[in-house]
């Protein structure tokens, strides 16, 4: 038993090791955007910020709405459980 796990252990290390190692890699190398990134990105700096979607609203609905959501849930669990306990 002891054996497997260490055989185990040692495989996930190595497997560990190999990821670090292509990470490492990725971070050390030098990128350049793209022509069609740079070109991109020199659009979206002209765009005003006016022409941006404002999310926060829909943000701030959705969680409002998941409180709600949560409100409701918990009133039902709470109702179902006053009926359990008046049943006894």
């Amino acid at each position: 038993m002891t054996q497997v796990t260490l055989n185990k252990l040692n495989k996930d290390i190595q497997d560990i090791k190999v990821k670090l190692n292509k990470i490492v890699n990725i971070l050390e190398e030098e990128h350049e955007l793209t022509e069609i990134a740079k070109k991109e990105l020199e659009e979206a700096r002209k765009t005003p910020l006016a022409e941006y979607v404002d999310l926060s609203f829909s943000i701030q609905y959705r969680f409002h709405q998941r409180q709600i959501n949560f409100s409701i849930n918990w009133i039902k669990s709470l109702v179902n459980t006053l009926k359990i306990v008046s049943e006894c």
